[in-house]
Parts: structure tokens; sequence; C-alpha cells
């Protein structure tokens, strides 16, 4: 009986320690992504590159590239990013793929590039307040 129970608590004590912390699952959870899954064209003028998960900031960062006729820095202009910010952010709102990231309070940031130039077209970032 006492072999039983010590043997209960050591399994349990070796699965429990097994156990990731929700920050460590978050980076393994981008990673993997990131290798497995891009670059993908989303459609023909956009792809993403990459996924990153900060636990400094708790902060999930998109990296996108611009490609085609969406590779044109004159298509982001103020008021055009502003109308891209409504947009994702709304898309974010109702992406349900994202609720355990939204569950913890996780800062979601959206980097648009240039496939050509590289530089930099729209970077829109969003904490909880902006989607709760």
């Amino acid at each position: 009986m006492k072999k039983t129970i010590l043997l209960g608590t050591l399994i349990l004590t070796l699965f429990s320690s097994c156990q990731k912390s929700w920050e460590e699952k978050c980076v393994e959870d981008a990673q993997v992504y990131t290798e497995t899954r891009c670059p993908y064209n989303i459609t023909p003028t956009l792809a993403i590159d990459s996924m990153i998960y900060n636990p400094k900031n708790n902060c999930l960062l998109y990296y996108y590239s611009a490609l085609g006729n969406l590779d044109n820095p004159e298509l982001f202009t103020e008021e055009k990013k502003a109308d891209y910010k409504i947009d994702l952010k709304q898309t974010l709102i109702n992406d349900i793929s994202t609720r355990q990231y939204k569950e913890h309070d996780v800062t979601f940031r959206y980097i648009y590039k240039s496939r050509k130039t590289k530089d930099v077209l729209l970077d829109i970032k969003f904490e909880s307040k902006d989607y709760k």
C-alpha cells in the first residue's frame, strides 16, 4: 500500500514537472507555426512571414510581407492606415483562434513590410483594452 502511494506521488510529481508555463507554450507554438507554415501566401498580395511570442512583454507579433499591387507605399497613407487598423481590430475581436491569447491579455502586434524594399509599411499594436 505504501509503495502504491509512493509510486502515485512520484508519477504525479513527474507529470507536473513536465508542464510548461503559459509563456513557454506560447513561445513554442509561435516557433512551430513559423517553422511549419511560414512563409505562406495568404492572398496574391499578402504573405505571413513569421509569428513570434515575446514573454517579456506578453506580445504576439506577426510579420507580413506586401506583395504585388499591395507592395506600394502610396497605399499606406495615414488615412488608409487608420482604415486598416479599424478592419484589423474588428478581425481580432471576432477571431476565435486567438481566444486563449486574449484571455491572457496578450498584446497583438502586426508588422507589414514591403517585400521589395523591406521598409515597414504598417505597424499596428492592440493591447487587451483595445479588443475586450
